[in-house]
């Protein structure tokens, strides 16, 4: 069976750095070699820039040099897909920052989050909530 995994591209950006894989024989080769082996799909989420206003999207993403052949690879093999359907105001919302408000009771996170993911959450007690 097929598996997508969705992500923001800055997750995809770290997943492109090399740092990650030194214990690897293969190294960042081996890995994604593992990760995309089974019909593997990641499904991006764009990320915009607070101070300039600019999408980073799968086409504009920065890779190290020696990695942007193994990139391109990916993205022609239809192993990494950009998600268009985003919405515009959710881009400011990271889930770090929703994670660290719950943890610190601050109740601004409830506004970050769809209403039905608010009260999963809570009714569940996930993240460290409490009432």
């Amino acid at each position: 069976e097929k598996i997508g995994i969705s992500m923001g591209i800055g997750s995809l950006r770290e997943l492109f750095d090399e740092k990650y894989y030194t214990e690897l024989d293969g190294g960042i080769l081996e890995s994604l070699g593992r990760l995309f082996k089974n019909n593997l799909k990641l499904y991006i989420y764009p990320l915009k820039d607070a101070t300039t206003g600019e999408l980073t999207t799968t086409d504009n993403l920065v890779v190290a040099i020696e990695l942007r052949k193994l990139y391109g690879y990916l993205l022609d093999r239809g192993c990494i897909e950009q998600l268009t359907n985003h919405n515009e105001q959710c881009l400011s919302v990271f889930s770090r920052d929703v994670l660290v408000k719950i943890a610190a009771g601050d109740a601004s996170w409830q506004m970050m989050v769809p209403g039905e993911v608010t009260e999963v959450i809570k009714s569940r007690g996930y993240f460290g909530y409490s009432r």
